[in-house]
Order: C-alpha cells, then sequence, then structure tokens
C-alpha cells in the first residue's frame, strides 16, 4: 500500500507490514528515511548507534538520586564508629551502572585537628561497598606565602594535602577508562583558612562490574569522625 503526494511517494506499508516512511523499502516495523522531531517523551527499551544531543547531569544527597541539596556531615550524621572503614557511613549512593562521570563537589569539608593529622580523601565503590586501598593518588599545594607541597595517597583520592583540619572546597571528576571498571580522577580545591589552593590526580580500579550501583564517601584514614562539611556527586 503506496500513499504519495503529487505523485511522489512518501509513505510505504510492505507486504510484511513494514512501515516505511520516506523509504519504499523498510527493513523494520517502522523504518523512517530522514531525521525525526519528538516534542514529547521518547520511550524505548534499547537505542543502538550514534545518538547526538545534550544529556542533562543528575544530583545526589545522600541517598537521594534527585536531590538537590547536600547531606551535612557533622554530628551523627555521620554514624562514627572507631573502625576506620565501616560501613553505613554518610555518603552519596544510588548512582547509575550506566555513568561514565563522576563529580564530586566538595564545600567547607574538613575534619578535627588530631595526632597524626590524616589526610582527608574521597573513597569510590558500588553496590553498597568501598574500595578501600590501592588508589594512586597524587596531591600538591602552594600557599600565598610561598610554601608549597606533595605527596602520594593509598587509600584514596586525596583533596586536602598539606592543610588537612581546614576547610577545604573544590571539585574532584571522576571519569570511567573505556570498558573497564577503572576511574581516573583529577580536581583542584582551595582552604581558604590557610590561603592555599591544590590539585589532585590519581586512578583506581574498583574491580568487578556493580549489579546495582556506584557509591561515593569522604572521610580520612582515622575515620569518619568529626567530619564537618558537605558534599554533591553529579553524573553523566
Amino acid at each position: 500500500l503506496v500513499f504519495k503526494v503529487n505523485n511522489n511517494e512518501k509513505m510505504r506499508i510492505a507486504a510484511n507490514g513494514f512501515i516505511g516512511i520516506a523509504c519504499n523499502s523498510p527493513t523494520a516495523i517502522l523504518e523512517v528515511g530522514g531525521s525525526i522531531k519528538v516534542n514529547g517523551t521518547l520511550t524505548a527499551t534499547t537505542i543502538s548507534g550514534t545518538v547526538s544531543g545534550t544529556a542533562s547531569y543528575a544530583t545526589a544527597a545522600g541517598t537521594a538520586t534527585t536531590a538537590t541539596t547536600a547531606t551535612s556531615l557533622s554530628g551523627s550524621a555521620i554514624s562514627y564508629s572507631s573502625s576506620a572503614y565501616a560501613g553505613n557511613q554518610t555518603g552519596v549512593t544510588n548512582i547509575p551502572t550506566w555513568a561514565r562521570r563522576i563529580t564530586v563537589l566538595i564545600n567547607d569539608v574538613s575534619r578535627p585537628n588530631n595526632s597524626g593529622n590524616p589526610q582527608p580523601f574521597i573513597q569510590l565503590g558500588y553496590d553498597g561497598s568501598f574500595i578501600q586501598n590501592n588508589y594512586d593518588s597524587v596531591g600538591t599545594f602552594t600557599t600565598s606565602s610561598g610554601a608549597t607541597g606533595t605527596g602520594q595517597f593509598y587509600q584514596g583520592i586525596s583533596f586536602a594535602l598539606g592543610f588537612y583540619y581546614f576547610k577545604s572546597s573544590g571539585i574532584v571528576t571522576f571519569e570511567r577508562w573505556g570498558s573497564s571498571n577503572v576511574w581516573v580522577a583529577s580536581g583542584t580545591w582551595s582552604c581558604y583558612e590557610k590561603a592555599g589552593a591544590g590539585t589532585t590526580a590519581g586512578r583506581v580500579d574498583l574491580g568487578g562490574s556493580p549489579t546495582s550501583y556506584y557509591n561515593v564517601r569522604i572521610g580520612h584514614i582515622a575515620g569518619f569522625d568529626g567530619m564537618t562539611g558537605s558534599f554533591v556527586c553529579q553524573w553523566a
């Protein structure tokens, strides 16, 4: 069945029931020989090929995947445990497994001044667990007085090297490498109380692929006690 306008074919219903628009030999239930504009919602089980356009970021706080405000890390919200890597710590969960980029926005995050001045870090994980070691992270800092410092870190991606218990703010982005579960990190931050700024870079192999979601948390090697400030994750 052929539909024509001014004797020019515009649509065809083939003998096998396939419909072609601007296509006289449809090879699927519906085949369009040109561009499609959708003003509403397009729902599909699977999309293959190349998709162009703009993808919006989703934001999260705590365990909510659509919240736009950050979860406070102060007081009982941190669910303090004497074990440095105990479960159920404050963090962001339910980051979808299709995410290729996770951005952590850090706002006034600090920890108490105690012996050892342990380094604050960001840890990644999936399906409710966290990767606690084997990060390859390097951080640097420079103060307005000209003091500098650098160091490596293996228990997370550092973001406040040299300042520790002073408030730090900044951004750290994790990019997934190819089809593996390796994530490469880079970031910049500032510590206005010490008039300094720094950079960080690193990588971590999360190992197996997640079955449900990714998750992120902020802590330090002495535990998660007394952390203050807030952070928000974005992903795409």
